[in-house]
């Protein structure tokens, strides 16, 4: 069936029950492609005939979804990558403009990083949040960056375990302008299936140096401190923070990291070797990690 026809030619009453029909799908069959894909040229329709309060609306909705508990919705990438879409269109296209897009801004970071929160190791949002992050990096937005880049590693302070927290983390560390060019270009390819509305047509990206950001900046020596004071025994961190790291760029860095680590872990030897009970609950913790920080500097300093 030819959708694009089948909207442009329906009466306003059929095109809003099929809006409301498939939206309702989205919920319970969030992965359907064809109903996915009847709901995006409804859309579309809807937007020229109703206008901006429309497509607002929608990215209302679908972001709602997406914050929502359920993780068959929470977690859909064919809904991560409509909000793709609808960002370009209400967000991304609207700053390149000068238009005032604070209010979406927010509300889309705030409910991706409540996506993040409800779901434990949620890739989509997180892989999500790379690329707005990225397309923020290639207008220039630094302010917004930076805010959300805190925003991200205050998410990890909050949870060591979620890899895909600290995942996105380690991406951020190591930005360049070779993975805005490879966002840009992804950017690009989506843009070309959106539709125009007004004579308004969609900026095209080319991630030059000049507009590629500078990777997160953040203290690693003081970030492996914190976590030490913490006594987090989980890899994913460790690993994190130090993969991107360059030693040869700062070797005394380098030694001040490895001592904290070792004499942590002569710390937590001595404090083993102290109990009686080794089924405790607590020496079990102590156990796992000691065996954490081993790995750490067999992995990175030996």
């Amino acid at each position: 069936m030819d959708f694009e026809e089948l909207a442009r030619t329906a009466e306003n009453s059929l095109l809003w029950d099929l809006y409301y029909m498939t939206l309702g799908y989205l919920i319970t069959t969030n992965e359907n492609h064809t109903l996915i894909r009847l709901h995006e040229v409804v859309v579309y329709e809807l937007y020229s005939r109703e206008g901006d309060i429309f497509i607002e609306k929608e990215f209302e909705i679908i972001t709602t979804f997406l914050s929502s508990r359920f993780k068959r919705i929470n977690k859909s990438s064919s809904l991560w990558f409509w909000t793709k879409k609808l960002t370009i269109i209400l967000i991304l296209q609207r700053f390149v403009e000068g238009k005032d897009v604070r209010a979406f801004h927010e509300c889309l970071v705030d409910r991706t990083f409540k996506s993040c929160q409800f779901h434990f190791a949620n890739y989509y949002a997180c892989n999500f949040l790379r690329w707005y992050l990225a397309m923020l990096a290639i207008v220039e937005d630094t302010e917004r960056v930076r805010s959300i880049e805190d925003q991200v590693l205050t998410s990890c302070h909050q949870n060591f375990r979620d890899v895909s927290l600290w995942g996105l983390l380690e991406t951020l560390i190591t930005r360049g302008s070779k993975s805005l060019e490879f966002m840009a270009l992804h950017y690009n390819t989506i843009v070309q299936s959106l539709p125009t509305k007004d004579g308004r047509s969609y900026p095209e990206f080319a991630a030059t140096d000049k507009q590629a950001a500078e990777p997160y900046n953040i203290n690693i020596e003081h970030e492996i401190s914190w976590l030490l004071s913490a006594d987090c025994s989980f890899r994913t961190p460790y690993v994190s923070l130090l993969r991107p790291f360059e030693p040869n760029g700062n070797r005394e860095v380098w030694r001040r990291i490895e001592s904290l680590l070792v004499t942590k872990l002569e710390d937590e030897s001595e404090q083993l070797a102290r109990f009686e009970d080794h089924s405790s609950e607590h020496y079990r913790k102590k156990k796992e990690l000691y065996e954490t920080l081993d790995y750490v500097i067999e992995e990175y300093f030996e």
